[in-house]
C-alpha cells in the first residue's frame, strides 16, 4: 500500500498540515517508508502527496513528466493483455482504455498539469477504498480516513456509519466511521477541472443484475477462459502467488481455476491441524500434490501480541474491521518469511456467485416479492444477531435498508436478485474492501466478467451454483473431494428448490458420504478465556472506565455491562457485540482523540 492524499483548493496554511499529516499517518503502516515522501503542487491550491513502500512490489507505481503526473496503488490485472498496468507509463499512454479492460483492487489517478485537471479512478467494484471529504469548492481525497480525519480535525463520529456497523457487522452505504469522511461509491471516474465550479462525477461501468435478460445458463467456456486470462497475468509482476485453502467451494473454485491456468501457487490453510478447513485442504493438497501449509495461531501468542496486532489492525482498517479478526494479522506474518514479492488470492465474492444470501423459501415466493416483504426479509437476514445498538440506531439502520430496497424497485430490479445485489453493492464492496488493506490482494470472483455471468441468471439457477459445479467438475477428483459436510446441489432448479425446501422444513441434516469426520472449525476467538479471562476482564473495563466516550451515545452501556459479565457471558451469542464495542472504543480512543496506548493512567490499556 502507498499513502496519498490529494488537496483540491486548499490554502497554503492547509497544505502545510497535509504534509505533516501525510509523514504522521505513514508511521501506522510498518511498510511505508516516511522519508521518500513525494509531492507537487499546483495552481488554485492543489496538492497531491504519497509515500511509498520502503520495498514496493514495483518501483513503476508513479510516472510524472513536465505536463502530466500518473499515480496508481493497489493490484491492477489488464484481462485483454493489452499493456502493463502495473507500470503508471504505460497506463498515462492507455489512459482512454482503462474503464473497458481494468480489473481488480486500485485507484488510478492521473493529473494533467495545463490545464489543470485532475482524474480518480476506481475499480469495479469499488473493494479499494477511496475516501473524500468536501466542503464548498474545498476536497480531500485520500485512501486513509485517519488521514483525512487528522487534516479536518473531525473527532466525532458518523451516527449512521457507527450503526451499519453495530448492526451488521460493516460500515457500508458511503459511509465510515468518522463525521464528514465518506467513501467514493465503485467504479467512479471523477474529473476535477480548473475550469469547471464542480467536480464530474461518472459512472464508468453500472453494476446491475442482467436476470432480465433471461440468461438460462452461463457460457463456462468463455467465462473460464476470461478467469484463466486474468490469472495467468499474476506471474508477470508477482513472484509469488499465495491462496487460501479451506473446506468450502469457493477456495476450491479458484484451485480448480490457478491449475487450469497452470500456475504454481502457494496455498495455506488458517486455523487449527485438526479443523474441517485444515483436515478437508490436507486431502486436497495430498490428493493434487500442491505446496500447502496450514497456519494455527495460539492463544497465547495472541494475548502476548494483542497490543500490538489490535492497534495496528483499526489504525491500517480506520475502525472499520471487527478486531476479533485481530489474530489474522499474526497469520500473514508468518506467512510472510521472505522478501519476494507476494500476492494473496481468496475466495470473497464467491458466495455472491452462488446465491448464497437467499434460501429456497424465499426464492419460491413463499414470502412473497411485494416490497414490504422484501424489506422485512432483507432485514431479518442481515440483523442475524441480537445488537447492542441502541434503539434509535437500530431504527436509522432499517430505514436505511428500506431505503435501499425502494431504490432497487425504483431502478427495476428483479425481486429475487435484490439481496445479492445487496450483499454485492454492500457487504462485498466494504467488508471485504477494508480487510487488511496492507497486503496486496485479487479477488477473481469481484471482477466484471463473473459478477456478470452470475448475476445475468434468474437467482433460481444462481441458487444451483452451477459455476462452481461445471468449472471444478473440470478436475472429476477434485469434484469428488468433500466439501466440509454438505453435498452438492442439484443442478435441476426445480429439483433443488424444492430439496433444499423440504430438507429445511423437516430439519434433516444432509452428510456427504464421503465427508471426512473431524472436529468443528478451530475457534480462534478462545483467546479472550485464556490467561484466567486476564484479557477479556482488560478489555471489558477499558470500555467501561472510558464512561465519557461517545461510543456510549450509540452503544446500550447498561446491556453491555450486563452481558459481559463472566457469569453471563456466552460467546456464541455475545462475542460479536464484545468485540463491536471494544472496536469503536479503539477507533474513537485512539484514533480520533489520539490518545496513546501507553499512556498511564486508569484508562489506557495495560
Amino acid at each position: 500500500m502507498n499513502l496519498f492524499i490529494i488537496g483540491w483548493h486548499i490554502s497554503s496554511k492547509i497544505q502545510h498540515i497535509v504534509l505533516d499529516q501525510l509523514a504522521e499517518t505513514s508511521k501506522s503502516y510498518p511498510s511505508l517508508d516516511s522519508s521518500k515522501l513525494w509531492s507537487c503542487k499546483f495552481e488554485s491550491g492543489s496538492i497531491f502527496g504519497y509515500i511509498p513502500e520502503s520495498q514496493p512490489f514495483v518501483n513503476s507505481n508513479v510516472f510524472y513528466d513536465q505536463d502530466t503526473v500518473v499515480f496508481y496503488d493497489g493490484v491492477i490485472v489488464n484481462y485483454q493483455n493489452t499493456f502493463n498496468t502495473q507500470n503508471a507509463r504505460e497506463l498515462n499512454d492507455h489512459w482512454g482504455e482503462i474503464f473497458s479492460v481494468l480489473e481488480g483492487k486500485f485507484v488510478a489517478i492521473k493529473i494533467s498539469i495545463h490545464p489543470l485537471k485532475i482524474e480518480v479512478v476506481n475499480d469495479y467494484l469499488g473493494l479499494y477504498q477511496v475516501y473524500y471529504w468536501n466542503r464548498g469548492k474545498t476536497w480531500l481525497i485520500s485512501n486513509s480516513v485517519s488521514l483525512i480525519q487528522k487534516v479536518i480535525n473531525s473527532t466525532s463520529f458518523d451516527s449512521l456509519g457507527v450503526n451499519l456497523f453495530l448492526c451488521l457487522g460493516w460500515t457500508g452505504h458511503d459511509r465510515t466511521l468518522c463525521s464528514g469522511v465518506k467513501v467514493i461509491p465503485s467504479a467512479q471516474h471523477w474529473q476535477f477541472d480548473i475550469n469547471l465550479p464542480v467536480p464530474k462525477q461518472k459512472n464508468y461501468s453500472e453494476q446491475k443484475t442482467y436476470s432480465e435478460n433471461n440468461l438460462k445458463y452461463p457460457n463456462i467456456e468463455l467465462l473460464l477462459s476470461r478467469l484463466i486470462g486474468m490469472c495467468e497475468i499474476l506471474p508477470t509482476n508477482f513472484r509469488r502467488i499465495r491462496c487460501g485453502l479451506t473446506g468450502g467451494l469457493d477456495t476450491r473454485l479458484l484451485l480448480t481455476i490457478l491449475t487450469l491456468a497452470e500456475i504454481n501457487a502457494e496455498y495455506f490453510t488458517y486455523g487449527h491441524p485438526d479443523s474441517y478447513d485444515a483436515t478437508i485442504a490436507k486431502a486436497i493438497a495430498q490428493n493434487m500434490t500442491l505446496d500447502h501449509q496450514i497456519v494455527t495461531v495460539i492463544e497465547r501468542e495472541i494475548v502476548e501480541m494483542w497490543d500490538t496486532i489490535s492497534l495496528s489492525l483499526m489504525k491500517q482498517s480506520d475502525g472499520m474491521v471487527n478486531l476479533m479478526y485481530a489474530p489474522d494479522l499474526i497469520a500473514i506474518a508468518k506467512l510472510e518469511n521472505s522478501q519476494d514479492t507476494s500476492i494473496y488470492l481468496g475466495g470473497g465474492g464467491g458466495e455472491i456467485v452462488r446465491g448464497n444470501y437467499c434460501d429456497a423459501a424465499f426464492l419460491m415466493g413463499r414470502h412473497g416479492y411485494e416490497k414490504n416483504m422484501i424489506q422485512k426479509y432483507l432485514t431479518n437476514q442481515t440483523f442475524k444477531f441480537k445488537t447492542i445498538a441502541k434503539t434509535e440506531g437500530q431504527f436509522l439502520v432499517k430505514q436505511y435498508l428500506n431505503e435501499f430496497v425502494q431504490n432497487c424497485f425504483n431502478d427495476g430490479i428483479p425481486p429475487a436478485d435484490i439481496l445479492d445485489f445487496f450483499y454485492t453493492q454492500e457487504r462485498m464492496r466494504r467488508w471485504l474492501g477494508n480487510q487488511v488493506r496492507s497486503k496486496n490482494s485479487f479477488e477473481l470472483f469481484c471482477t466484471r466478467p463473473l459478477l456478470e455471468v452470475a448475476l445475468g441468471m434468474s437467482a433460481q439457477r444462481r441458487y444451483t451454483s452451477p459455476i462452481h459445479y461445471e468449472i471444478i467438475r473440470k478436475i472429476p477428483s477434485l469434484h469428488q473431494l468433500p466439501f466440509n459436510n454438505q453435498t452438492w446441489r442439484s443442478q435441476n432448479v426445480l429439483i433443488n428448490l424444492l430439496g433444499s425446501y423440504l430438507q429445511k422444513k423437516i430439519k434433516i441434516k444432509t452428510t456427504s458420504k464421503n465427508a471426512i469426520n473431524s472436529n468443528p472449525a478451530f475457534n480462534r476467538y478462545n483467546f479472550l478465556a485464556c490467561s484466567q479471562n486476564h484479557l477479556f476482564l482488560k478489555l471489558r473495563s477499558f470500555c467501561l472506565d472510558n464512561e465519557q466516550s461517545q461510543v456510549w451515545d450509540f452503544v446500550s452501556r447498561e446491556l453491555f455491562e450486563e452481558t459481559t459479565k463472566l457469569e453471563n457471558f456466552n460467546s456464541n451469542t455475545n462475542l460479536h457485540n464484545f468485540f463491536t464495542t471494544v472496536s469503536l472504543m479503539y477507533y474513537d480512543v485512539f484514533a480520533l482523540h489520539n490518545r496513546d496506548m501507553n499512556v498511564g493512567n486508569q484508562n489506557a490499556m495495560p
